[in-house]
């Protein structure tokens, strides 16, 4: 009965195998290559009760297939005791790679940036640190980790989440923020 079980299994692997192997065959990482990568997912900010929908956007240039630095803008606007609020995050960051295979390799990011946060108030809004409209910026600090996934020398899929730390505090800006996303990278 194992014995059964064991080459079913094993027949599953297999046939899995044998629907990659094609994809893994011509994904190759295109050295000395820019790329652009979009992607969404969700966030949340420690300062604020509930999660915000995150979406974002990097330019970048590979080095090699270790090596990149990329430019992006992460964007979180979310409704929060009853007012909208919006925050924007600006880095650059040297995005380190470890490719297991020309198609799968997990990565990490170490950046810095400026993080703007906007709010409205609305006549409902509690008394909280942001009942009137305003602004502020802070510089943050980025550490990002993720898993890419090569489908051909042009195109990829990942996952990814990124933290932004404060490294300033001004009033009425918000705190550490922790952002989880799935996206799609192109490289040219």
């Amino acid at each position: 009965m194992k014995q059964i079980k064991i080459n079913k299994i094993l027949s599953k692997l297999l046939l899995i195998g044998a629907l990659v192997s094609p994809l893994t065959s011509y994904a190759d990482y295109n050295n000395g290559s820019f790329y652009i990568d979009g992607a969404a997912g969700l966030g949340f900010t420690y300062d604020l009760p509930t999660g915000a929908t995150t979406i974002a956007a990097n330019a970048g240039y590979a080095f090699n297939r270790g090596l990149a630095l990329e430019a992006g803008w992460t964007g979180l606007p979310s409704t929060q005791f009853g007012k909208m609020f919006n925050y924007n995050i600006y880095d650059i960051a040297v995005k380190g790679s470890i490719p297991f295979t020309n198609y799968f390799s997990l990565y990490g990011k170490l950046g810095t940036g400026v993080g703007y946060s906007t709010w409205s108030v609305t006549p409902a809004a509690s008394n909280s640190a942001y009942w009137s409209s305003g602004s502020a910026t802070t510089w943050i600090g980025l550490v990002g980790v993720g898993a890419n996934f090569r489908l051909s020398n042009h195109l990829g899929i990942f996952v990814q989440n990124n933290s932004y730390i404060p490294f300033t505090s001004q009033a009425g800006s918000y705190g550490a923020t922790n952002a989880s996303m799935v996206g799609l990278e192109v490289s040219f």
